[in-house]
């Protein structure tokens, strides 16, 4: 998640419009597994998902509540964290 991907309506309601995590990865079995790769922007990325072994899975949720917290910083500054 991040700010260029979020749109608002006439009706005032956010809408989210970047779907790049949302297809699954099935395997040469037909079993779905998670992502295994990073993907994203950077200024957007949980240290933890930087920091993250290529043997470790993909958290999306946590990975969004931080993205979450840089928009905020964002919205109520007016700056870019990290730059």
């Amino acid at each position: 998640m991040k700010l260029e991907n979020l749109l608002l309506t006439k009706e005032v309601t956010v809408k989210i419009s970047d779907f790049g995590l949302i297809k699954k990865y099935i395997d040469s079995n037909g079993d779905s597994k998670p992502l295994q790769t990073k993907c994203g922007t950077l200024n957007y990325m949980s240290p933890e998902l930087l920091n993250n072994s290529s043997k470790s899975t993909f958290d999306g949720p946590a990975n969004d509540v931080f993205a979450c917290g840089v928009m905020l910083f964002m919205i109520l500054t007016c700056l870019e964290p990290f730059k």
